[in-house]
């Protein structure tokens, strides 16, 4: 998964279709068709890989497919199944990409650090660059 796409899941509800795969579930797309199937993976542009699936046509006709593959943009609403719990989904979720987002508290403790140590570098080089011109002027004595 790219940076963008995985921001893009990180920031928005994408993560939960993420935390729904390996259910099954009904995707509803434009032009009032469905497919119902187990979701097998989910980009973070939205595209959905379906399994073991069912397409319904807008006249009712229905047709099975092993593998089927919707484009995000032709997505208009996911059936989330009433056994999962939301939030936790998109928590567990979140908590997957932990290991690869920077959150902002960790951003405040790398620059606090990073703070500490400029700091430090620049208190040493004073003292430093102080204490040179005096032991120059003690031996010019």
């Amino acid at each position: 998964m790219s940076i963008r796409e995985r921001t893009k899941s990180m920031n928005s509800l994408v993560c939960l279709l993420q935390a729904l795969q390996g259910r099954r579930t009904v995707v509803e797309l434009r032009h009032e068709t469905s497919v119902m199937g187990t979701i097998d993976n989910v980009d973070g542009l939205m595209n959905v890989s379906l399994s073991q699936a069912t397409f319904t046509d807008i006249s009712g006709a229905k047709s099975d497919f092993e593998t089927f593959y919707v484009q995000g943009k032709n997505i208009r609403f996911v059936h989330i199944p009433d056994e999962v719990d939301i939030i936790q989904a998109i928590q567990g979720q979140l908590q997957s990409y932990h290991g690869i987002r920077t959150f902002k508290s960790d951003r405040k403790k790398h620059s606090a650090k990073r703070m500490d140590r400029k700091l430090a570098k620049q208190l040493k080089e004073k003292d430093l660059s102080a204490s040179v011109p005096a032991t120059a002027a003690k031996t010019a004595d």
